[in-house]
């Protein structure tokens, strides 16, 4: 082989391999774990996870990042979980009250929510979230809670929508119960009382994730605020 041939192999050999060491000392620093909530997602990259005192904070700019399979990009929000095997309890205190934007970035309403995940894959996994959204009539509006359980990228809604008064102050408890394939959801308004939602039955395997997420279809920025995150296993 040429000498010059022999030295522009060698030159991009080793910038080939200082690529590899910047991408992988990159996506190391990139990784992030948050004590007592579990592991920071950020698909985006573009989202910024913090805690205080306890609480977590989730902030979400004015971009898609959603959890819904049929949207391009449709399971990029910012969640933070960790693994749990088997039966579990989990619950969490979300808080946020300043409405979503007027403009959607996708093809559908303006939309805010946090809640509790469990997750399998992007194709299965359940989301109970405190929710509000811009209805067709110019209305805020929200699910009373959201409650979507995805098998092989389809769900079918279980509620409708209501006036957005539906949650009563800024702050929404929410649980989830493991137990084999059924996991039995509810909510509490203030902490104390709590409502049965519904269980919804899911063959996700004995491993998950599990955690909280935060989910923004509007052009204005998005923070949401957990607390009190305990989890339970059998």
């Amino acid at each position: 082989m040429p000498p010059r041939l022999t030295l522009s192999l060698t030159l991009l050999i080793s910038i080939a391999t200082l690529h590899a060491a910047w991408s992988a000392a990159a996506d190391k620093k990139s990784a992030k774990s948050v004590d007592g909530w579990g592991d920071v997602i950020d698909p985006g990259k573009d989202c910024t996870v913090s805690d205080k005192d306890g609480k977590l904070l989730i902030k979400v700019p004015g971009t898609n990042h959603n959890l819904n399979p049929t949207y391009r990009y449709g399971t990029n929000a910012p969640r933070v979980m960790q693994p749990v095997t088997g039966d579990f309890t989990v619950q969490v205190k979300v808080t946020f009250s300043a409405p979503p934007g007027t403009v959607s970035t996708v093809n559908g309403r303006p939309f805010n929510g946090a809640g509790l995940l469990v997750w399998k894959d992007d194709q299965n996994f359940l989301r109970l979230e405190r929710n509000c959204y811009w209805d067709l009539t110019g209305r805020l509006v929200c699910y009373p809670p959201l409650m979507e359980d995805w098998v092989d990228g389809k769900y079918i809604p279980s509620n409708t929508p209501t006036d957005a008064s539906f949650f009563k102050s800024p702050s929404t408890w929410f649980r989830i119960v493991r137990q084999g394939r059924n996991l039995a959801l509810s909510m509490s308004q203030d902490g104390a009382e709590w409502t049965n939602l519904k269980t919804a039955m899911m063959d996700l395997g004995d491993e998950v994730s599990v955690g909280v997420a935060a989910v923004n279809s509007s052009t204005k920025p998005f923070t949401a605020e957990f607390e009190d995150l305990e989890l339970k296993t059998k």
